[in-house]
């Protein structure tokens, strides 16, 4: 499986992101893209990334941007084009747009956003059609990620402070809904039951569990759980 992996909107100049909270969307998508693309290829999946930097700009213009964006998906016959955005305009939450429900896209979308609403505080806002070239033009199913609300101060925060997670969400909902089994090594799901329980002193609560007898298999338990 191949997916396309695209950091909404441009560094500078034409098809910037939104900005509020001290935030530019352009920066936080494409964060959350890098440790996206990190996690699927630890876990087999291959990848394509549409900016492969973060001062990377994509086309000339606002359409030949999105343009570009299709292209590449396109021309590495993706199987899945999946492209992270934050949101704005004075709601909070999370939602995934598609082209039209039905079909993969929206068995994506849902996984996706199962995996967002449970991983982090977001209000869920469901699967919202919507009428964008990268959903349209692309060959294969695509889906759009509204991750939070730039302009929303609790949203932002979390954007700002929990981006990993934002990240492994995406994650687990792809391969959830490509049936991939995987279990990220015990470190990482430290860090991530860290995030999850909000530990600020996460190596005492870590220091009883890792007297377990059967340690790692206990952490993949629980990882699994969520």
């Amino acid at each position: 499986m191949k997916i396309c992996i695209d950091a909404g909107h441009n560094h500078s100049g034409f098809d910037t992101g939104a900005t509020a909270n001290g935030l530019k969307e352009q920066d936080i998508t494409f964060r959350i893209a890098l440790l996206l693309q990190e996690k699927l290829e630890k876990a087999g999946v291959n990848t394509v990334m549409t900016r492969k930097t973060n001062t990377e700009n994509l086309g000339s213009s606002v359409s030949t941007s999105i343009a570009r964006r299709v292209a590449i998906s396109n021309k590495n016959n993706c199987d899945y084009f999946v492209s992270l955005h934050c949101n704005a305009g004075g709601g909070t939450g999370t939602e995934v747009l598609v082209y039209k429900k039905g079909g993969k896209a929206t068995q994506l979308a849902e996984k996706i956003l199962t995996s967002l609403t449970t991983l982090l505080p977001l209000q869920n806002r469901g699967i919202k059609e919507a009428n964008l070239g990268v959903l349209r033009d692309t060959d294969c199913p695509a889906v759009l990620v509204e991750t939070a609300f730039l302009d929303h101060p609790a949203d932002a925060a979390l954007l700002q402070q929990k981006e990993d997670v934002f990240a492994n969400a995406v994650f687990r909902g792809i391969l959830e809904y490509a049936n991939i089994p995987f279990t990220p090594p015990t470190d990482d799901i430290k860090t991530f039951l860290a995030e999850k329980w909000n530990l600020s002193h996460p190596e005492e609560v870590f220091r009883l569990l890792d007297t377990h007898p059967y340690r790692d298999t206990l952490y993949q338990k629980i990882y699994e759980s969520y």
